[in-house]
């Protein structure tokens, strides 16, 4: 992947969709000892309810991540989960506008943000959990093809490919 001449913010989403186009119904859901019983699908439904919850502060002006849905239906169904990955995408894609923004949550007080600031924070938490879902597939479906940059961050790709280059 070209890291440095794509939106960053869709670079993970569709790192997240070739890989669930990868896998099996199975695989997704499958509930894995290396994540302490969870699935690949409930970390997909993660990373996508976060996405889910910025596009709704779209309309409100509000972004609370701890007013997840938690779709058993997005953990389960892997046609659903890449139908709502593409949505997000298209969703991102739309937005031309850094909208001014409240983050709220249950546990601490309100916070001024906007939606450039949340997508920076989005982009970082889908690697983190891309990165597992990476450590389940080397560990309990190792034949599945992904992405060799599944699951780094920018910043990480970016400074091994300088480091490289000043050992040359």
């Amino acid at each position: 992947m070209n890291f440095r001449n794509s939106n960053p913010h869709t670079q993970v989403l569709h790192q997240l969709k070739t890989l669930l186009n990868n896998l099996t119904q199975k695989q997704f859901s499958e509930h894995l000892d290396i994540l302490n019983g969870s699935s690949i699908g409930q970390h997909t439904r993660h990373i996508l309810e976060f996405y889910q919850c910025l596009q709704t502060s779209i309309q409100t002006g509000i972004v609370n991540y701890d007013k997840r849905l938690r779709s058993l239906m997005m953990e389960n169904d892997l046609f659903y989960a890449q139908k709502v990955v593409e949505n997000q995408i298209q969703t991102i894609e739309q937005v031309e506008e850094d909208l001014s923004l409240i983050l709220s949550s249950d546990e601490y007080e309100d916070v001024k943000t906007n939606f450039k600031r949340e997508m920076i924070y989005l982009t970082e938490h889908t690697v983190h959990h891309l990165a597992i879902i990476r450590i389940a597939l080397e560990n309990a479906f190792p034949q599945t093809q992904f992405d060799k940059h599944l699951g780094i961050a920018f910043s990480t790709h970016n400074h091994r490919n300088q480091h490289v280059l000043e050992v040359i």
